[in-house]
């Protein structure tokens, strides 16, 4: 994840951007090639990643645990040692980072993104999210690019 800002003569007002990538470590995953490898960094890597098949919602629990990384400035999880790390996630067991989060709308956002997995929102659905609604972005810069 990558925060850039500036002031924006044209729109009068401070512009930060964000720019989320994955460092090539991507996968063409769908109904016909399930994902089925392991790799990544225990306190943001969703619970269905430890069974070994999982799909692209694996990315909006990340994108979560970044998501509280930010608010907090501290490392889901830290409150354990490595390996209870990964018995907390897969449990379903909450960091208690967040537990310090103070506005209920990005609690309530980040609850969405780290939520079961059949519960976790799309990137579309995301977008449209009311705690994202009040983000004023130009869609022409709104891209997803493949490298």
């Amino acid at each position: 994840m990558f925060v850039t800002g500036g002031y924006n003569k044209q729109k009068g007002s401070e512009v930060i951007r964000v720019k989320i990538g994955d460092l090539g470590l991507t996968a063409s995953v769908d109904e016909t090639h399930p994902a089925h490898s392991l790799l990544g960094t225990p306190e943001y890597m969703a619970p269905e990643l430890y069974e070994e098949d999982y799909s692209e919602l694996v990315d909006i629990y990340s994108f979560g645990m970044c998501m509280l990384k930010m608010a907090t400035l501290e490392i889901p999880y830290s409150e354990c040692d490595s390996t209870a790390k990964i018995y907390k996630v897969t449990a379903g067991v909450k960091p208690q980072a967040l537990n310090i989060v103070s506005d209920l709308e990005l609690k309530a956002f980040i609850e969405k993104c780290i939520g079961q997995p059949r519960e976790r929102p799309s990137v579309v659905d995301l977008i449209k999210d009311p705690f994202l609604s009040e983000v004023d972005y130009d869609e022409e810069e709104l891209t997803i690019s493949k490298f």
